[in-house]
């Protein structure tokens, strides 16, 4: 449906996301089994990249592996047992995000945190032992939903993808906190906050969901090659990354006491009007060498149509003519013959 409204689609486009899509399938598998392996050895580094950042909690990595494969397997879906496979992956996936939000709702233990690896309470606010994060799990029912909704005979690509762009904000708000060195963004209350390569893992497998059949649903609007899609591709990545930028500079300043907190809103204020006001400049300048291509190939057109109708009316003059010269003769040989 969204394929067909949105006209013309970039087929390099489409193949250079679909190709990222399974990258980063591998890359969250890689990212989960590299932490399967820090608990397996106790490597701390691989468990949380950094000395004094949240650990990934075993679950969570094997819900990444999961996730991944699921997404992985759609691109080689021809075998029936392929498809299956896919489907077992993202119900647990769904599982394991529904049996630890019951954990947190009803304040129970289902054994399900420490099935895999006994782990020491984290020192970082940690619920229970080896329990995710909520937002983690919340993450995972949404991603074990969107696995299910595509990996059906009939997917409904424009649920799946909206359910990955939530996990996206999600995952991108915990990177955020890390980017800001804000806690808030990253942690739900006084409880397991996101592990930074967890929140990494997130915004690939969304991705992957996203551009797994770009022709279809939400992303069918950005890969269209009408004024639309156009505009989308150009403004989306600086959307993303400009904001995030603006505002860690405010907070940078602040922090450094360089300008007091009013001052600093004020400055925020002012870079949003300059970048905002560049940005509408630089697109209302693409939108006019747009039109101007529209119309320079607009008026070939209505040229080339003149000089067609032009040339059928001469030849249309130049064929009525030989026909009364072809009657003309006909005529006269007709009267000697009489």
């Amino acid at each position: 449906m969204y394929e067909s409204r949105q006209g013309r689609q970039s087929p390099s486009l489409i193949t250079s996301l679909e190709f990222f899509s399974q990258y980063a399938s591998i890359g969250a598998i890689l990212i989960g089994i590299a932490v399967i392996l820090g608990w397996i050895f106790d490597v701390q580094l691989l468990k949380s990249v950094l000395p004094g950042l949240v650990a990934m909690k075993a679950n969570t990595a094997t819900g990444l592996i999961l996730a991944g494969a699921s997404v992985w397997l759609w691109h080689r879906r021809s075998p029936p047992i392929t498809q299956y496979t896919a489907q077992v992956c993202a119900v647990i996936v769904l599982l394991i995000g529904l049996l630890t939000l019951i954990e947190y709702g009803f304040n129970v233990d289902l054994h399900i945190d420490q099935l895999l690896f006994k782990a020491p309470l984290d020192p970082i606010n940690d619920a229970a032992p080896g329990r995710m994060a909520v937002h983690t799990a919340f993450n995972f029912l949404l991603l074990g939903s969107a696995l299910l909704l595509f990996n059906i005979p009939h997917p409904n690509w424009f649920a799946a993808q909206v359910l990955a762009l939530m996990v996206f904000q999600i995952a991108f708000l915990g990177i955020l906190g890390y980017f800001y060195g804000n806690a808030y963004f990253y942690r739900f209350g006084s409880i397991t906050s996101i592990a930074i390569h967890t929140a990494v893992a997130f915004i690939l497998l969304s991705c992957g969901i996203l551009f797994a059949n770009p022709t279809q649903g939400v992303v069918a609007v950005v890969v269209s090659l009408n004024v639309g899609g156009l505009i989308a591709q150009r403004l989306l990545p600086t959307a993303i990354v400009v904001p995030p930028l603006v505002c860690w500079l405010g907070l940078f300043g602040y922090r450094k006491q360089i300008y007091t907190a009013e001052l600093g809103i004020s400055l925020l204020g002012i870079l949003n009007v300059i970048i905002f006001s560049i940005l509408i400049w630089w697109n209302a300048l693409f939108l006019n060498r747009v039109d101007y291509r529209r119309h320079q190939a607009e008026t070939a057109l209505k040229q080339a149509k003149e000089e067609l109708e032009q040339k059928v009316e001469e030849r249309t003059i130049e064929l009525r003519q030989a026909n009364e010269q072809l009657q003309t003769e006909i005529a006269s040989i007709a009267r000697r013959l009489w």
